[in-house]
């Protein structure tokens, strides 16, 4: 989003509209959710194991070890898991994953 904003400010700018800049109108907040504790980890893994959710369950276990984004979970692919590593571009960098 910021980068759009910054787009927009910047022809707005261009063009003589300051008066339509968003600037220090968007409230970016600074409340970051806390990390699971291990006793929420192991109780959401016993959770989805008891209810038979396998695909949850690995889910769980994928983004809390791996600390892979939840927008490249559709490039990881099997190949990938059999291997144990994964190499993702993200940003315009490769980033792997183990």
């Amino acid at each position: 989003i910021n980068t759009y904003i910054v787009a927009a400010n910047g022809y707005l700018d261009f063009i003589g509209a300051r008066d339509y800049q968003l600037v220090d109108k968007i409230k970016i907040s600074n409340n970051l959710q806390p990390e699971l504790s291990r006793t929420e980890y192991l109780r959401l893994l016993s959770a989805a194991r008891s209810l038979g959710r396998d695909q949850v369950y690995f889910y769980v276990k994928l983004f809390t070890n791996t600390a892979l984004p939840v927008q490249d979970l559709n490039k990881l692919t099997v190949n990938a898991v059999q291997e144990g590593y994964g190499r993702f571009r993200r940003h315009g960098t490769d980033r792997l994953y183990t």
